[in-house]
């Protein structure tokens, strides 16, 4: 994800790049989506319609310490909530 991000910040044009959903996922510290470029002409083509990837239902999920203990919940969405 890391990889990703950095190269989508640091085009500044061109390119084609193949990737998958989850490269777009939160990283554990974040609760909401970062913009990943400040370009205007990005365009995310994504066919990984998985039962896991859809969904407009929050689902409640426990948020854990780095020793793996659960310290709070939150709610989280499908992609599909975001794509639309």
């Amino acid at each position: 994800r890391d990889a990703l991000r950095d190269l989508l910040l640091n085009r500044q044009s061109g390119g084609i790049i193949f990737t998958t959903i989850q490269k777009f996922a939160l990283l554990d510290e974040e609760t909401e989506h970062p913009r990943l470029s400040e370009r205007s002409n990005i365009v995310v083509v994504s066919d990984e319609a998985h039962r896991s990837q859809y969904g407009n239902k929050s689902k409640l999920v426990e948020v854990k310490d780095k020793n793996g203990t659960v310290i709070d919940k939150k709610y989280v969405y499908g992609y599909s909530k975001y794509m639309r």
